[in-house]
């Protein structure tokens, strides 16, 4: 997997891996602060996109494709800073039952996939919020022709979309998918 970027803040230089962890290392000495794993890359789980560092948490997004989403797909993780410790989890693919969870043309949560994050994340001290931008979806077959069911869209939340988050408390605050239907690859 490719590496695009690492977050240098206060006394600490904090990186991903391969294998889906989040280092924190001390840069006077080159000592781990702490090693937290995020993800699974046996689940073809990973980490391309570098951390963000705001208001007291280290933020990374993670990649995943077929196998990943029966494991909840990707998401945006947010660690203690001080400790490593997981603090909050955002699952990046709507789930059924929740807001944009029928926008995905009846197909099972397990069976959707795509919304990887692969940059790193930016952070605006005015609003307080982190944003994060998602990917396209890896299998296009289930949302090429929308289903004739009530409430039922081809839209894919979140795809193709810009989140904007809580640091402290991971909470989608706002999103705005840039292209509905994120089979395009664009």
């Amino acid at each position: 997997f490719h590496k695009r970027g690492l977050a240098l803040h206060g006394n600490r230089l904090y990186l991903g891996t391969s294998d889906v962890h989040v280092v924190a290392l001390d840069v006077a000495t080159g000592e781990v602060v702490w090693d937290t794993t995020v993800g699974d890359f046996r689940r073809r789980e990973g980490l391309n996109g570098g951390p963000l560092v705001a208001r007291g948490k280290v933020m990374v997004g993670t990649t995943g494709t077929g196998v990943a989403a029966k494991f909840g797909g990707p998401q945006i993780v947010g660690l203690d800073e001080a400790t490593g410790a997981i603090a909050w989890r955002l699952g990046t693919i709507a789930k059924p039952g929740e807001p944009g969870g029928e926008s995905w043309n009846g197909i099972a949560f397990e069976q959707r996939s795509g919304a990887s994050i692969w940059t790193p994340g930016s952070y605006d001290p005015q609003t307080g919020l982190a944003y994060f931008g998602t990917g396209n979806t890896y299998d296009t077959v289930g949302l090429r022709d929308p289903v004739k069911a009530n409430a039922l869209t081809n839209d894919a939340l979140y795809l193709d979309s810009t989140l904007a988050i809580n640091p402290e408390t991971g909470r989608l605050a706002w999103y705005f998918q840039h292209q509905a239907n994120g089979q395009w690859d664009l």
